[in-house]
């Protein structure tokens, strides 16, 4: 039907220009940026997707993603926690989503989907103004009503939790365990590193590494040092952790990354092993590590 397109493409516009977005102003793809550019085309194309063309739609979709990624940088910028960016996504989206259907709306997809002639024969600024209008009383309900559930949680003191189990983080402290890792999901905090990491900033390192060549061997060492290499940014691959028992006879597993051929546990001369030719001493032993270490 005509919704399942039209709600498809705004989605489709959605992802993919967030995903554009935090390639160049980021610096890499992010899973989490492209979930919710989706989410905001789908939601920025809710209230319009009966009364507007297909073209439109895809419109819709790509600046919801422009209206989801500066609302949540601008949380980020005021320090305000919303960590699955719900205002941005469905606050903000479902405001500009609202608002376009003053905007892409035509009368001949009004009298398709159903709505009386009133609207049918209105002008564009006449339904324009009723979204804007309905925006407005959206949000004096939602302060009314879910401010007033708010104060009254915070009265009791059970709105949140306690500062401890806030920075360990509900999943680990609830659920004994992490359900995804955002240390990389989102905007890195320093701003050298962020500039260098973007498509802008890799442009002027390279021009600046092109046109300072003939100067760069006899600058100043410290200077150098101190600038961000872009080629040795952190890489979100996983690698192969190899372990051996250290020396101390402890328990503890050590990571030995430049011992290509430690891929095997290997006991040490105290527990009775000895770390021979012979396969047997490349077994690893019952009982060795604590329940802990498992």
């Amino acid at each position: 039907s005509k919704v399942a397109v039209t709600s498809t493409l705004a989605a489709a516009g959605g992802g993919i220009i967030s995903a554009t977005i935090g390639r160049v102003l980021e610096g890499y793809f992010s899973l989490p940026r492209v979930c919710n550019g989706i989410l905001a085309g789908l939601v920025s194309i809710t209230a319009g997707c009966s009364v507007v063309d297909t073209g439109d739609a895809l419109a819709i979709g790509i600046i919801g993603a422009f209206v989801y990624y500066s609302a949540s940088r601008f949380l980020e910028r005021i320090k305000v926690d919303d960590p699955l960016d719900a205002w941005a996504v469905h606050g903000c989206g479902g405001a500009w989503g609202v608002i376009s259907v003053g905007l892409f709306a035509t009368s001949d997809n009004i009298a398709f989907a159903g709505y009386n002639d009133i609207l049918v024969k209105s002008t564009k600024g006449y339904r324009l103004s009723l979204q804007i209008f309905a925006v407005f009383i959206i949000i004096i309900w939602v302060i009314v009503w879910i401010g007033g559930l708010f104060y009254l949680l915070n009265k009791l003191e059970i709105l949140r939790v306690n500062e401890d189990i806030e920075r360990e983080g509900l999943d680990s402290h609830d659920h004994g365990g992490v359900a995804v890792d955002y240390k990389r999901g989102y905007v890195i905090k320093d701003k050298a590193t962020a500039r260098a990491m973007t498509v802008f900033g890799r442009g002027s390192a390279a021009s600046g590494s092109g046109s300072g060549s003939g100067s760069a061997s006899s600058g100043d060492d410290d200077n150098n040092n101190n600038e961000y290499d872009i080629n040795q940014r952190p890489k979100r691959t996983r690698k192969k952790i190899e372990y051996k028992y250290d020396d101390d006879d402890d328990g503890e597993k050590e990571d030995d990354d430049d011992d290509q051929e430690s891929e095997q546990y290997i006991p040490d001369n105290d527990n009775g092993g000895d770390a021979s030719d012979d396969d047997s001493a490349y077994e690893m032993p019952e009982n060795e590590f604590s329940d802990n270490d498992e």
